[in-house]
């Protein structure tokens, strides 16, 4: 939506050249925004609309329709699937995607279903193991962590220390919004830390890290 140029890739020998950029590459900033322009408005051209908190949200009569960067997930009433199905199709006309099935992954969430129960669960235990082995919490045991109110530290931590802080309650958050909404609140105190963590900050953002992987 601008004018761009852009230095010559390697192998192209066209001295005092550059290009001119005519459509939008991956790890401009501007570009997901214009991907979730054009995005939405195909879809808003095929009925669905907008959720206004949540402009990756879409509904239609009887569909939600999902959006992550370029992963779409595709939910229904079983009355309205003809609809939803014709839908798949309109999208496909105008962008290119694969099919995968019915949906048992978004974004690494497992999704569950109680066909007999009518119930769906999401699991993130996977994500969780992940991020487990990657702070090294694996072996360890530890209480549950105790819903207190910790002070800030009277020392200035090292940008290291800050750094992995930072990387820790980035992944405890990101599963406190996901599936695990019983450390909403502990998660959410100690990410008030984030700029300067002391040693207490750090063991009990890696008891909530024990506490997630033994649940």
């Amino acid at each position: 939506n601008e004018l761009v140029y852009i230095k010559m890739a390697p192998g192209c020998t066209l001295s005092g050249k550059v290009f001119w950029l005519i459509c939008t590459l991956y790890g401009l900033w501007w570009s997901p925004w214009l991907w979730q322009l054009e995005l939405t408005y195909t879809l808003c051209k095929l009925g669905l609309e907008p959720v206004p908190e949540e402009p990756c949200l879409f509904v239609g009569r009887g569909i939600i329709l999902l959006v992550y960067v370029d992963d779409i997930l595709l939910v229904f009433h079983p009355d309205y699937k003809d609809d939803a199905l014709n839908l798949a199709d309109a999208i496909r006309l105008h962008f290119e995607f694969r099919f995968e099935g019915e949906g048992d992954v978004f974004i690494g969430i497992k999704i569950l279903r109680d066909r007999a129960n009518q119930s769906i669960y999401l699991n993130n235990s996977d994500y969780i193991r992940k991020i487990v082995a990657r702070f090294h919490q694996e072996d360890h045991y530890a209480p549950t962590p105790a819903i207190k109110a910790y002070s800030p530290y009277n020392g200035n931590a090292s940008n290291n220390d800050i750094h992995l802080y930072q990387q820790i309650i980035g992944s405890l958050n990101y599963t406190a919004i996901t599936t695990q909404l019983d450390i909403t609140k502990i998660s959410s105190h100690l990410a008030s830390f984030m700029m300067n963590p002391d040693l207490n900050h750090f063991i009990t953002a890696y008891q909530v890290l024990i506490y997630l992987n033994h649940t």
